[in-house]
């Protein structure tokens, strides 16, 4: 590189300016204390380009945050006043079951779900931007939270472990949550289908 301190350079390993065999990590902005020696790391080319310096962590607070969201935004659920709704709805009460239905814990339901998703993205950009501090060169974009949040949990995993070496754990994490997750919505259909089964024999028609 021939001018150090232009911040128009992209981020990546250059010719260490000190004069020395070994390559140095530019941020984007300045030179950072990031060596690549060849003669202990033989990689050389497109691969010493991607990878990260030696050391660097993968693992951040905010895509621990990301992978556990989905949790929140499911509590609301188990408020909702099901029984109410369907004993208006056998007694032809149908304000009475829109009123059921249509209850606070449904529109917290459907408010947390954008907040959550709000939220996703936020944490995916904190998240990415810190790697991008840590001199981890291209990291999965943040952007893919957009569609949604979890995809940039797992991208982000498979990228991370390609640059560093590890950090694939979030993506293990956020899959078994998304399991627990399904399972428990399966759980809360019978349950929700038991408690209308045994009410339909208390009205009559």
């Amino acid at each position: 590189m021939t001018n150090a301190t232009n911040p128009t350079t992209p981020a990546g390993w250059y010719p260490d300016p000190a004069g020395s065999p070994r390559s140095r990590w530019w941020d984007g902005a300045q030179w950072t204390e990031h060596y690549f020696d060849p003669a202990t790391q033989p990689y050389t080319g497109a691969a010493q380009a991607l990878r990260a310096p030696e050391g660097t962590k993968p693992y951040t607070p905010w895509i621990w945050i990301i992978v556990f969201l989905p949790i929140l935004a499911i509590i609301p659920l188990f408020f909702w006043n099901f029984d109410g709704y369907m004993s208006a709805l056998f007694r032809s009460d149908v304000q009475g079951a829109m009123s059921a239905l249509f209850s606070p814990a449904y529109f917290a339901l459907i408010a947390l779900s954008f907040v959550v998703w709000g939220l996703g993205v936020l944490f995916a950009y904190l998240d990415w931007k810190e790697l991008a501090r840590r001199s981890v060169p291209k990291p999965f974009h943040w952007g893919f939270a957009f569609i949604p949040y979890q995809v940039y949990a797992i991208g982000r995993s498979v990228v991370a472990r390609r640059r560093i070496g590890i950090g694939i754990a979030p993506m293990w994490v956020a899959i078994a949550v998304y399991v627990a997750l399904f399972a428990t919505s399966i759980v809360w259909s019978i349950m929700l289908t038991m408690s209308m089964m045994s009410t339909i024999p208390l009205y009559n028609y």
